[in-house]
């Protein structure tokens, strides 16, 4: 009866001995790639002050109307990678897309700010910037990690001030856009509200 209790005894020492630590929120990859991996779309973008970016006489905050085709681009993904045979450590990856303009008068590309001329011509250009980065304890805010090499062209590709965790489903980005109004170039910061409309990238 004794042998019996003692090997009970060692058998749940070693059962409570086997057990893990708990995993932080901001480092379980597998709970966090269910909850926030996937391809997010813009469902409002405002700016801090009304700009005429159509040139249409008409300045508004409502940047949806302001730059044909933004709901359907200017999106934003996240990916979440787990350590595997070909990656060492776990991934986090933030992504997103804004309509870069880029001017032009007839036959010639314009480099760098310029006041306001009507004959100028706006292309936009679909551009992406991925940064790596990770999520705060309590899963409120992303932060992107420091860049290794400087950016190309910070005002165009510049880092986000803020990217808050709204829901599960919704996330919110502050940046600092350079934008070509009906009035030159205007600096505004952009709140964009994204919603997750796909778990897979």
């Amino acid at each position: 009866m004794k042998t019996n209790a003692l090997f009970s005894f060692i058998f749940l020492l070693g059962v409570c001995g086997c057990h893990s630590d708990p995993v932080a929120p901001n480092e379980d990859v597998t709970a966090l790639r269910e909850r926030f991996h996937g391809k997010y779309k813009p469902t409002q973008v405002t700016a801090s002050e009304p700009i005429d970016i159509n040139l249409d006489g008409k300045a508004s905050i409502d940047l949806f109307s302001e730059i044909a085709g933004l709901s359907s681009g200017g999106a934003m993904q996240i990916n979440i990678v787990s350590r595997n045979e070909y990656v060492a450590t776990d991934e986090f990856l933030f992504t997103q897309f804004w309509p870069e303009q880029y001017l032009s008068l007839p036959g010639k590309p314009i480099d760098g700010p310029i006041d306001y001329d009507p004959r100028i011509i706006v292309n936009y250009a679909e551009q992406p910037v991925t940064r790596r980065c990770h999520f705060n304890e309590s899963l409120t805010e992303l932060t992107l990690d420091p860049d290794k090499s400087p950016s190309p062209d910070p005002i165009r590709w510049g880092r986000p001030d803020s990217i808050k965790i709204v829901s599960n489903q919704q996330i919110q980005v502050v940046n600092q856009r350079q934008l070509y109004t009906r009035t030159g170039w205007k600096t505004v910061t952009v709140t964009t509200l994204y919603e997750r409309y796909q778990k897979t990238t």
